[in-house]
C-alpha cells in the first residue's frame, strides 16, 4: 500500500516553469509525500474521534508573542515551532486558554 503511494506523491516533479529538474533527494520527496498523504487523510474527514477532536496540541507561549507575532513556541513534547506556525494551527482549533502562576 505504501508503495503504490509513494509511487505516486514521491516521484520527481520538475520545475516545468524554470525548465530545470526535481531538486529534492529521494529522502526528501518521501518525506514531502508522507505529509502530503496525511494531509489528505486529514481532510478526508475519515478518521475515528479521538474524544470529539481529531487531535490534542498543547503549546506554550505568551500573550506578547501572539500580540508581536513573533518567536518561538513550546510543544507539549518539547518541540519549538515559529509563533506564526503555532497561530496557523490555532486558527483552526478549539482553543483553551490555560494561564499558569
Amino acid at each position: 500500500m505504501w508503495q503504490t503511494i509513494l509511487a505516486t506523491l514521491a516521484r520527481p516533479v520538475p520545475d516545468v516553469d524554470a525548465g530545470e529538474p526535481d531538486r529534492r533527494s529521494a529522502g526528501q520527496r518521501r518525506h514531502d509525500a508522507l505529509l502530503d498523504a496525511g494531509q489528505r487523510l486529514l481532510r478526508a474527514g475519515t478518521l475515528p474521534d479521538a474524544g470529539g477532536t481529531p487531535a490534542t496540541v498543547l503549546l506554550t507561549l505568551t500573550l506578547d508573542q501572539v500580540e508581536a507575532r513573533t518567536g518561538l513556541v513550546t510543544t507539549a513534547h518539547g518541540g519549538v515551532i515559529s509563533v506564526p506556525q503555532a497561530l496557523r494551527i490555532a486558527a483552526e482549533a478549539d482553543i483553551v486558554p490555560v494561564v499558569a502562576r
